[in-house]
């Protein structure tokens, strides 16, 4: 089974670094440059891991997370695992992202080990247990 994932942030430079990962990790991915296109891409089909920066413009990641948790992309959408892509390292900042929703944090830069052990961390669970970190 090929796992698709999602990976919603506004800059190129990260795309790339992450889709190419997700790749090499054996996972189908797809882009998207902030929040209302990644709830578009969700409408489209489910997804089983989305990678999501926090702070984008147009729809941040926190909102975008909001309105996955609240179903409007569908009921498995809703229990997808969301990662938070961030820059930002103070705990404010992740507590704001696990109070929208999101599952846990990668922080920019990060390396092929760091997102191919927490991808596995979130693919490799039950889809029943929603723990957070």
């Amino acid at each position: 089974m090929t796992f698709r994932v999602l990976v919603v942030d506004d800059n190129l430079i990260t795309q790339r670094i992450a889709a190419e990962s997700i790749k090499k990790i054996g996972c189908e991915c797809r882009v998207a440059d902030n929040g209302a296109e990644a709830l578009r891409e969700l409408a489209q089909g489910p997804f089983d891991l989305i990678l999501m920066d926090d702070q984008m413009p147009v729809l941040d990641g926190c909102e975008a997370t909001r309105q996955i948790r609240a179903g409007h992309v569908g009921e498995k959408n809703a229990r997808v695992p969301i990662v938070a892509i961030t820059g930002a390292i103070a705990p404010s900042d992740l507590e704001r992202c696990l109070a929208a929703g999101m599952n846990d944090a990668i922080h920019k830069p990060f390396s092929l080990s760091e997102l191919r052990a927490k991808v596995q961390k979130w693919l490799d669970r039950d889809p029943d247990d929603s723990n957070r970190l």
